[in-house]
C-alpha cells in the first residue's frame, strides 16, 4: 500500500447497523479530522471549565463533546431512519444527528460500533502493509542478507 493512502484521510464507508434497514456513513474514530475535531473541542473554554471541575459536570461535557464530534466528523450520512410515518426518509444533517445520537442509545452505539468496524479494517490494512513491506526489504533479492 502506498503511504499516502495510510497517511490520507479514510473515505466514509456505508456500514450495516442492528437497527433493521439502517445504515450509516461513517470513517473512524482514529482518523485525523475526528480527533483533531474532538481535541479542539475540549480545548474550548467552556469544555475546559466544566472538565476542570470533575464529576458529573465534567462527564456530561465529555460525552456531550463526543456526540458533537462523531455527528460533524464521524458520521456522514444515514439510510433507512424514516419519519414517523414510515415513508418520508429523514435528512442527514449534523444537528439532526446530534439529536439522535443524544436521544437514541442503540443509534449511539451503533454509530460507535460502525466507526469502529473502519477503525479494524484500516488497523488490518496497515498490518498487511507493513508485513509486506517487512518480507521485501528483508529480502535476499532486495539486497538484503539472508
Amino acid at each position: 500500500m502506498q503511504l499516502g493512502k495510510l497517511i490520507a484521510r479514510a473515505e466514509p464507508t456505508w456500514k450495516p447497523t442492528d437497527l433493521g434497514d439502517v445504515e450509516v456513513l461513517v470513517i473512524g474514530l482514529r482518523d485525523r479530522a475526528f480527533r483533531d475535531y474532538y481535541a479542539k473541542l475540549q480545548d474550548e473554554p467552556d469544555a475546559k471549565k466544566a472538565i476542570r471541575a470533575g464529576g458529573k459536570r465534567k462527564r456530561e461535557m465529555i460525552d456531550a463533546l463526543f456526540i458533537k464530534a462523531l455527528a460533524r466528523k464521524a458520521l456522514h450520512g444515514w439510510k433507512g431512519i424514516t419519519e414517523d410515518d414510515d415513508t418520508t426518509p429523514v435528512e442527514f444533517t449534523p444537528d439532526k444527528a446530534i439529536e439522535l445520537l443524544t436521544e437514541s442509545n442503540a443509534f449511539y452505539d451503533n454509530v460507535v460500533a460502525a466507526c469502529g468496524e473502519v477503525d479494524a479494517a484500516l488497523v488490518a490494512d496497515e498490518e498487511k502493509a507493513e508485513g509486506n513491506s517487512a518480507r521485501v526489504s528483508g529480502s535476499p533479492s532486495s539486497g538484503g542478507h539472508a
